[in-house]
């Protein structure tokens, strides 16, 4: 799938209280961030939102970071997310997007700090022409 630019969407992430745009600040500190002790479960490749939103309402009891390195989908998680706790009538406490490329996750948290790491559907796929024997 080709993304478009979307100029607005950096802008609308940045507006959005539970999008995290400087995430080495909480590294060891993610806690404070969701100002809880709850476990933390990462996706990486969270795309337009669809497992994170509907895994993070119904589990209150866990805190929810989905990191996605392009804007043009990550907005989109952020109003799926917005979409499902509305149609629930629930406030969003336990949700952080991250925009940035997940090869730095290690500058965002410290040992033990994620409990679960979710990769689902990630991109990209492997070409036919740089996979050996095809």
């Amino acid at each position: 799938m080709r993304l478009r630019k979307k100029p607005w969407a950096r802008p609308e992430l940045e507006a959005c209280k539970f999008v995290v745009t400087n995430p080495s600040q909480y590294k060891g500190k993610w806690k404070d961030f969701f100002k809880n002790d709850n476990e933390i479960y990462l996706e990486l490749g969270c795309g337009r939102g669809k497992f994170i939103a509907e895994n993070a309402v119904k589990k209150e009891d866990k805190n929810f970071i989905g990191i996605d390195i392009k804007d043009e989908v990550l907005v989109y998680a952020k109003r799926r997310v917005e979409e499902v706790f509305a149609e629930n009538n629930k406030e969003i406490n336990n949700v952080a997007l991250i925009p940035m490329e997940i090869a730095f996750i290690e500058n965002i948290f410290d040992k033990d700090e994620v409990s679960r790491i979710y990769l689902n559907f990630s991109t990209p796929w492997p070409k036919k022409d740089i996979i050996k024997g095809d």
